[in-house]
């Protein structure tokens, strides 16, 4: 159609600006249209316009390519594109339930409809390290206040210099987690995180999401507006490892302690598995409880470990402080930098960005401690600082004072909002008290291991006549004391005829300080923890600490005990009494000549 036909003149507009364009309903649709037709008839507002969404993008382009290039401020530019896209193409009432936490890392600019995000700054360390300092004796008892030495609407990029299965924090729940990265911002007394995690789920767990994800449908989150093939849409890992990639985002009320939101995203291929306690995702109407909402709590609630990692790492500004004399200022060049030095086309691309957003080069904080010897962390176990998810519900007060939002009523009102907390928490109080982390060493190498020698002992096992695991008809469990329970895993009727198998440590919290169950099972040791829990009616669950592969169990077994013998509570028992070190140490030293490489 021509440029001079006015009933072209307002989706002419829109394409041009379209961040300008929200979904309204059909009678605010027709006074919108009258304001668009006076717009397109005044040549300096249409001038104004296409200036400033020429400005927008290039700031937004600058921003994407301006990071440091470490997967904390990665994630944030996914989503820096995600929110903007959403915001010029649908609307802002297209925003996900990740916006109600993502939210505090941007800000809205006045010269343009868009969202850019805050100062960054970025930081390496080890997160053995930070752990080992955040566990201590001496460890910082007012972690919550602590918080505050982090200056306010400033990000705070922290990725992890080790594996992220090189230690796994578990709570009393299923799931275990490791450490990618982490960024937090303050804004008042509200902390926003947004981290990286490596999931690593117990066999029939990781089972049930892959079948999960055969009938998941798209989530935007994941791709602007695209087409998604569901036959390819599989569970994503963290590069070498057997942990499933997961994102968690919270935002803690500081005075109040309070968890406000929480979010964990589970990435696919081409989308997020979701499980969320937004308001966004279940909206609070009069009169209409949000029964979707309590069962999402319910979920949340079972990868308790990952909102225990958020909170821990309020200890991080008592840790940089701490250890101020051994960080190291490192320059590294941006994308932008790099396209700008080589490529007049880039130069051009972003001339007209914002200049706080042409970052070229990042100054990166870098905390590299070299130990003589590593710290060993596995068993130990900690409290994070207490935070309480309310009962009935709290004001949430948005940075845009005029922004609207709704009372407990749902009644409009300007400045802030009145959030419903999860239903199930007003017949059941969520408790006071910190749950107990524990850390334990990744089982994604032992099994890997013990998986290679078994594929190669599999035609030597054949020729020889012996019978093969899967021929073994497997008997039920008979029920034990944990505590009186010898030798190997004599309820498992493949242990006898499996080659190879995982020589484990374990520890049950009922059971006292430094206590620890010395055994070896051709199962997998999670799901050997989980049935002496069941058997013996604990009120604490058996945790794997950490697990060899070993070519011989029996033989392993033997060894580590006589080495352990000191250290025996009976003689009866598998059970232990040490410091870890020093019993890791002895085992390792005991069983070398089995152990698979």
């Amino acid at each position: 159609m021509s440029a001079n036909n006015p009933e072209d003149r307002p989706s002419r507009l829109a394409k041009l600006v379209p961040h300008l364009k929200p979904t309204l309903g059909s009678d605010a649709q027709v006074r919108q249209d009258a304001l668009f037709n006076r717009l397109w008839e005044d040549p300096k507002h249409r001038k104004n316009a296409k200036a400033m969404h020429e400005k927008a993008m290039a700031t937004i382009q600058a921003q994407l390519r301006s990071g440091a290039g470490y997967e904390a401020d990665k994630v944030l530019r996914h989503f820096l594109g995600e929110y903007n896209n959403r915001w010029m193409t649908q609307g802002t009432m297209s925003f996900p339930s990740s916006f109600d936490v993502g939210e505090a890392f941007f800000t809205t600019r006045r010269e343009f409809a868009g969202l850019c995000l805050l100062p960054e700054r970025d930081y390496l360390v080890s997160f053995t390290d930070f752990l080992d300092f955040a566990t201590a004796d001496d460890a910082p008892s007012t972690a919550v206040e602590e918080a505050y030495a982090l200056e306010d609407r400033v990000i705070y990029n922290v990725t992890s210099l080790d594996r992220a299965d090189a230690l796994l924090l578990e709570t009393d729940t299923t799931s275990s987690f490791g450490f990618v990265s982490a960024s937090m911002v303050r804004r008042g007394d509200e902390l926003s995180m947004l981290l990286v995690l490596g999931e690593q789920a117990p066999p029939e767990n990781a089972k049930k999401l892959v079948d999960d994800v055969a009938t998941v449908r798209f989530n935007p989150n994941k791709q602007f507006l695209k087409t998604v093939d569901l036959a390819d849409n599989e569970p994503m890992y963290l590069p070498g490892t057997t942990l499933q990639r997961t994102l968690a985002l919270v935002r803690f009320n500081l005075k109040e302690r309070r968890v406000e939101s929480r979010q964990l995203m589970r990435e696919l291929t081409n989308s997020f598995m979701v499980t969320s306690d937004s308001e966004r995702m279940f909206p609070s109407r009069p009169g209409q409880p949000r029964t979707g909402a309590a069962g999402a709590a319910e979920k949340l609630d079972a990868v308790a470990s990952v909102w225990e990692v958020a909170k821990t790492l309020i200890l991080l500004p008592s840790y940089l402080l701490a250890r101020v004399e051994v960080m190291k200022t490192e320059e590294k060049r941006t994308q932008l930098g790099a396209e700008m030095t080589s490529s007049l086309k880039a130069k051009r691309a972003v001339e007209q960005a914002s200049a706080e957003s042409r970052v070229l080069l990042r100054r990166i904080s870098a905390i590299r401690v070299l130990r003589q010897q590593p710290a060993t962390l596995e068993g130990r176990s900690y409290q994070a600082p207490a935070f309480q998810v309310p009962v009935e519900g709290y004001w949430r007060h948005f940075t845009d004072t005029t922004q609207e939002g709704h009372d407990e009523s749902g009644n409009p009102i300007v400045g802030r909002t009145w959030v419903r907390a999860h239903i199930r928490h007003r017949d059941k109080q969520a408790p006071l008290e910190p749950k107990i982390v524990y850390i334990k060493a990744s089982l994604s190498l032992a099994r890997q291991r013990l998986e290679r020698f078994r594929r190669k002992a599999a035609p030597a096992a054949t020729a020889s006549g012996r019978p093969d695991a899967s021929s073994v008809s497997p008997a039920a469990p008979a029920p034990v004391n944990a505590m009186q329970s010898s030798g190997a895993d004599r309820t498992d009727p493949t242990a006898q005829y499996e080659a190879g198998a995982f020589l484990y440590v374990m520890r049950c919290p009922a059971h006292g300080r430094d206590i620890f169950k010395v055994g070896f099972t051709d199962r997998d040791p999670e799901v050997r923890a989980r049935e002496l829990s069941g058997a013996t009616a604990s009120p604490t669950h058996f945790l794997v600490v950490q697990a060899w592969a070993v070519s011989e169990g029996l033989k392993a077994e033997r060894a580590a005990h006589q080495a352990l013998a000191a250290y025996r509570l009976a003689s009866n028992r598998e059970f232990f009494q040490a410091s870890y070190p020093r019993l890791r140490e002895t085992i390792e030293s005991a069983i070398s000549g089995w152990t698979l490489e």
